[in-house]
């Protein structure tokens, strides 16, 4: 009590000399800092001002801003605001010098009265805890590493006994039968110098089983001394995406083993400001699964330039692109063999399945991207150049019925593109060659129901004239088809929404092709896709093959009948022959249809449902659609942009709200504020990164945009509307409530 009066006395001194003195001090202590940009290096304080000198280190050619809202904050008063900058003008962009060192003087008003501390920040937001006023910074630096030694020691003896409880040991090798099961991972640490005071306390493991794509965010809770632990669920050993602060890594987990991680304050900081290098966060790394994940980031393979492909695509044929990606691949095994000598034989195997993976990806990219830019670019006969007949010959190198193929963090992304190739394109028209009726529908509203067509309706039939009776249609047709319906989207919408009410009769009259075998579509669409694996593709079916159908039976089993999905299930030993492929083909079947039907839940009593529960509670008595996005999502954007007219149509319903969520760092305030102006949001919320974080894991989606409907009563609908089928969606919607 008696050295903090007397800091007090002293401190009142300092602020209360005569006019003639200013007081210097040099590289003030601070608390913490959140920005690896912007360091106090001097104060100056005058009868009438105080000047902070803020040594920016950045880097070279790009540039700062000091916003007008720059600030300093006494603890527990109000903020006060820069009056004048030194070197620099307010809201202009300042470039770097070569050196990416220089320093700005900010000028504030004097306090009126004595402080000890305060925060300094710009905006909304502090970026300098606690810069203190004392002059004797030794004693308070020695305070603090001795604090922060003895709370790391705590921290470490804690790991170290918590990684003794690991279930497991990791796999021997990835053909152990062990290799599928449902399991938890388990990865905890610290972070050196973390202060809670920086203002973010969490991350965010994008957790997801890519075998039935499930997401489930898990969130990572920063104690306030720096310790995290967080259990991630999983089907098989795989490279996991993980963000803390607003940082990246990849971790390589297995499900019954924990992986222990020390992290250091220092490095978020480098990383913020050396941000044109987007690089993994360095972690020391603990327990049976360090020496794998310590090899992964020591062995740096490299990375296409993403930044090039775009032109890569448009100046490549397709056989000169091939010869890329080998040259590529060729160099990551060659860096492999070099680097990782003495590496376990797991980890070299993990290693060179993330660069074939990788190498696969990128080829099933470019065959995919060629089509998109050919549409824009239709002068350049080098993307117009068909894909050669043997291009996807790279495949029969491929492990294809290897479970390691799996562990790779590009699996997911390969196993994408490889699925939607342009061979099993044609594959839904195929499937439905015994399900045309005798007429098309729009030819019974012309013939028997004398309907005419406008001028602008005239597209509608030159489309079903080109359509006609056909089933099979190569990739290039498909496109083209899929073309006029996206171009004449709106006309083919408000003609069949016009004339709705005539279909019933129509099916009563035509229905299906009595022809039409009994063979159920989904099992057919497998028969077919796994006769071009081997006709085309000269590839056996095999366990990717299998992981194919299962991916696709959860948004199948969402809009099918149970006796319909029954049909698959009982079907798909022919297709899926993996025993816990099988297994989780009925576990999603179960989770389709529950014995007890639940179309609507409550939330559970959580931190993120109360937030959410608040935002929702004032609109009681309507559905809420609840759009979460952000305004560097583009799709994001289009969505919003696209129901404008329909929000404003519908302002003021008894019936439905609107209701926006994004998060602070997702949309930063001068660009949401320009953009909910313009799109004339009216309930909208810009939540935390922590708070936007939790929204993620209580509803599960790892991207955006993502959607969620809440009833008249508040309980969350397991369905959701959609922006982009808002209108069917709320038109049945009202439609069932009148059952």
């Amino acid at each position: 009590m008696k050295k903090t009066f007397t800091a007090l006395l002293l401190l009142s001194f300092v602020l209360s000399l005569s006019a003639q003195e200013t007081i210097i001090i040099d590289e003030p202590y601070y608390e913490v800092k959140n920005s690896g940009i912007e360091n106090i290096s001097k104060i100056e304080l005058t009868p009438t001002q105080m000047k902070l000198h803020v040594h920016t280190t950045f880097i070279p050619n790009w540039w700062v801003k000091f916003p007008r809202t720059t600030f300093i904050q006494p603890e527990g008063k109000d903020k006060i605001y820069a009056t004048d900058i030194e070197k620099g003008e307010f809201d202009k962009e300042i470039y770097m010098p070569s050196s990416g060192d220089s320093t700005f003087v900010l000028i504030f008003p004097r306090p009126d009265e004595p402080i000890e501390s305060f925060d300094f920040g710009e905006e909304e937001k502090a970026i300098i805890f606690g810069v203190s006023l004392e002059k004797n910074r030794k004693k308070l630096k020695e305070e603090k590493i001795k604090k922060q030694q003895q709370a790391e020691k705590e921290a470490l003896a804690w790991l170290e006994g918590e990684i003794t409880k690991s279930e497991k040991q990791p796999l021997k090798n990835y053909n152990s039968t062990e290799f599928f099961n449902q399991g938890m991972a388990r990865f905890i640490g610290y972070i050196k110098g973390y202060n809670s005071k920086a203002g973010k306390n969490t991350g965010i493991v994008y957790a997801s089983n890519e075998l039935t794509r499930e997401n489930f965010p898990i969130v990572i809770e920063i104690q306030p001394d720096g310790r995290f632990d967080v259990n991630i669920p999983m089907s098989y050993p795989t490279m996991v995406y993980i963000t803390i602060l607003d940082n990246y890594c990849n971790l390589y987990m297995e499900q019954g083993c924990i992986l222990g991680g020390v992290l250091d304050w220092e490095d978020f900081l480098l990383a913020d400001r050396y941000r044109n290098k987007r690089e993994e966060l360095k972690i020391d790394f603990y327990g049976p699964l360090a020496e794998v994940n310590s090899g992964i980031k020591a062995v740096k393979l490299e990375t296409y330039n993403w930044k090039q492909y775009n032109e890569d695509i448009k100046s490549n044929t397709p056989e000169s692109f091939k010869i890329l990606a080998r040259d590529l691949y060729e160099r990551n095994k060659k860096t492999i063999i070099e680097k990782g000598k003495g590496f376990p034989e797991k980890g070299v195997n993990l290693l060179n399945n993330i660069a074939l993976m990788d190498y696969g990806y990128l080829l099933m990219d470019f065959a995919g991207m060629r089509k998109y830019y050919a549409k824009e670019d239709s002068a350049n006969t080098i993307i117009k150049t068909p894909l050669p007949i043997d291009y996807y010959n790279f495949l029969e190198e491929f492990p294809l019925d290897s479970q390691s193929i799996l562990v790779s963090s590009s699996a997911s992304s390969f196993i994408n593109r490889f699925e939607y190739c342009d061979h099993f394109t044609p594959v839904f028209s195929m499937v439905h060659d015994n399900i045309v009726p005798k007429k098309s529908y729009l030819r019974y509203l012309l013939e028997d129901e004398n309907i005419e067509l406008t001028e602008e309706e005239v597209v509608i039939k030159e489309f079903d004239d080109k359509v006609g009776g056909k089933t099979h249609f190569s990739a290039e047709e498909w496109d083209k088809v899929k073309d006029i319906q996206k171009a004449n989207k709106a006309v083919f919408e408000a003609f069949y929404k016009k004339n709705e009410s005539y279909y019933t009769k129509y099916q009563e009259k035509y229905g299906q092709n009595p022809a039409n075998d009994d063979e159920n579509k989904k099992l057919k669409e497998w028969r077919l896709k796994d006769s071009i694996l081997l006709k085309d593709l000269n590839i056996r079916p095999n366990l990717i093959s299998q992981i194919f159908k299962v991916r696709e039976l959860k948004q199948t089993f969402e809009n099918m009948e149970k006796e319909d999905a029954e049909r698959i299930i009982d079907g798909m030993d022919t297709y899926i022959k993996h025993p816990f492929l099988k297994s989780e083909a009925q576990r999603i079947f179960s989770l389709a249809y529950p014995v007890k039907v639940k179309e609507r839940y409550e939330l559970p009593q959580t931190q993120a449902a109360d937030i959410f529960r608040n935002i929702v509670a004032s609109f009681k008595g309507k559905y809420i659609l609840v759009d979460f996005w952000d305004i560097y999502c583009g799709p994001c954007i289009l969505g919003i942009k696209d129901m404008k007219a329909k929000r404003e149509e519908l302002k003021g319903n008894s019936d439905i709200e609107f209701v926006f969520i994004t998060s602070t760092s997702g949309s930063p305030k001068d660009r949401y504020d320009k953009f909910v102006e313009e799109q004339d949001l009216v309930h909208t919320y810009r939540l935390s990164d922590d708070d936007y974080n939790r929204m993620r894991e209580l509803f599960k989606f790892n991207g955006i945009p993502h959607y969620e409907t809440v009833d008249r009563e508040g309980l969350v609908m397991k369905k959701s509307i959609t922006s982009h089928n808002f209108d069917h969606d709320f038109e049945q919607l009202i439609k069932s409530e009148k059952k």
